[in-house]
């Protein structure tokens, strides 16, 4: 059974561009879930070696869902030595049998029979470098040139599997919070590290705890540490770094972003954790609004971004990303960071951050504004590394008008 769940979950990832977390939300709650769970991720972090993999122990390429099977079936055989080989192959025989690809049954148990008696011989290859991390070269050479001597430790890192939340300390103390829930870690910037489990559900329901990055912590900090009386946080959903600032400090807030659908989930995330002093609006911060220009003591631009300082644990965003991306999102984030320029009180501040590793995105867009905006100067910045700081990668600047 666990194999068709994966090939589901997969396969929404693949086709639909689906995100991970909302698959395996999607993955019944039984005993073969946490398997079903590791085999997705594995099969996404390793997407391109499997990829190399099928293309020599194929002579013509596999249609799109054989391919999805023979993913699978490859990532198990090599990977999870605690499955069988014999049933590895019988499982995925099955499943192209459940999928309506009868007619392939005998192609796939070859393939993968080819596979544990003689392997794939993928050193040859001349994309070993992209083997070895199992990411694209232009990603891997951006990080060479970023990175330098650390590239290889940043390129190798490994996230540990675990959730990082946050009290809400409006509707839980801390002595409340540890006698419910057990087994905690703290992190470096006051949340924690828990197991999920039916407990932290009701915990989440009622609002007293949330799912919240370390970086979205950090980066609210940052904006919290200015002391503003009023913020503007330009892409916020789905609203945790608003939410955040609002239990921090006593500000007058207005939450963003371009779609409608997402202030729904950022009006969401201020009724579930009763946050007082939060506006939510649809605007498009690319554009101009007159009326707020330079009203708000800290203007707060957490960009869209290539993701790249999370991708340790959300494998499936390298899938939708690509060179000419980045470059279309480095445009965007300057233009944000312009126009939300135009909105900074005199001597306010823009905190501008990402979830990116990359520099293009971070330390030379910033660099670029300064240059460009000379009634604004560079105060300070953080980048946390994950093979640095054992945690998912993010950046933020704080730029001051002067």
């Amino acid at each position: 059974m666990y194999f068709e769940n994966v090939y589901k979950a997969l396969y929404s990832v693949y086709k639909d561009g689906a995100f991970i977390a909302s698959v395996i939300d999607g993955i019944p709650d039984d005993r073969d879930k946490s398997l079903s769970v590791r085999i997705i991720y594995g099969v996404l972090e390793k997407d391109v070696e499997l990829e190399k993999i099928i293309k020599i122990l194929c002579e013509s390429a596999p249609d799109f869902k054989i391919r999805i099977v023979l993913k699978i079936g490859i990532y198990c055989l090599k990977y999870m030595n605690s499955l069988p080989d014999y049933a590895v192959v019988n499982n995925a025989v099955e499943l192209v049998k459940t999928i309506g690809k009868r007619q392939v049954a005998g192609f796939v148990n070859a393939v993968l029979k080819r596979y544990v008696k003689d392997g794939a011989d993928i050193s040859k290859n001349n994309d070993s470098e992209e083997i070895e991390y199992s990411l694209p070269k232009w990603y891997i050479d951006k990080i060479k040139s970023d990175y330098k001597d650390d590239a290889e430790k940043l390129l190798n890192y490994v996230c540990k599997p675990r959730e990082h939340i946050r009290l809400n300390m409006r509707k839980i103390s801390y002595e409340e919070f540890k006698s419910a829930v057990r087994n905690v870690e703290s992190s470096k910037f006051g949340g924690y590290y828990v197991k999920a489990t039916n407990v932290t559900k009701k915990l989440f329901e009622r609002g007293e705890i949330t799912y919240q990055a370390e970086g979205s912590m950090a980066i609210a900090q940052a904006v919290a540490n200015l002391k503003p009386k009023s913020v503007l946080d330009m892409c916020a959903a789905p609203g945790g770094k608003s939410v955040y600032i609002d239990e921090l400090i006593n500000a007058d807030i207005i939450a963003c972003d371009i779609r409608e659908h997402r202030v729904k989930l950022i009006k969401s995330y201020i009724k579930r954790m009763g946050s007082k002093h939060i506006t939510a609006l649809v605007a498009d911060g690319t554009v101009n609004n007159a009326e707020w220009n330079k009203k708000f003591d800290v203007v707060l631009i957490d960009a869209p971004c290539s993701g790249s300082g999370v991708i340790y644990s959300k494998p499936d965003i390298m899938l939708k990303l690509n060179e000419q991306g980045i470059k279309s999102l480095t445009e965007i984030q300057s233009k944000l960071l312009d126009n939300g320029a135009r909105y900074v009180s005199d001597n306010g501040y823009i905190v501008y951050s990402t979830c990116s590793v990359l520099k293009d995105e971070n330390e030379r867009q910033v660099k670029v504004f300064i240059e460009k905006n000379g009634d604004f100067e560079f105060v300070k910045d953080r980048r946390v590394l994950p093979h640095v700081d054992d945690t998912e990668g993010f950046y933020y600047a704080i730029i001051k008008r002067k």
